[in-house]
């Protein structure tokens, strides 16, 4: 979609020696916002078992949409590390 708007990924290239020098403070704030999402996560569960089912705290798939957003996050995160 955004390929068809005319939008590429060329401009990467040209930004990257900019925040190239801010690299280790990124990822240090990707990490830490990780971890409070797993946080948030983990008070979703604890949050759940005193929830009615049909409110949104309650839901399944809210726990599971969190938890699959994490899982992108971190995976992204890893590439992030390893890529130099």
């Amino acid at each position: 979609m955004l390929a068809s708007a005319g939008l590429g990924t060329a401009w990467l290239g040209s930004i990257a020696p900019i925040f190239a020098p801010y690299r280790t403070p990124l990822l240090v704030v990707a990490a830490v916002l990780l971890l409070a999402g797993a946080a948030r996560l983990v008070w979703q569960f604890r949050l759940a078992r005193t929830c009615p089912s049909d409110t949104a705290c309650g839901s399944p798939i809210f726990r599971a949409l969190t938890a699959f957003g994490l899982l992108i996050g971190t995976a992204l995160f890893a590439g992030a590390m390893i890529y130099v």
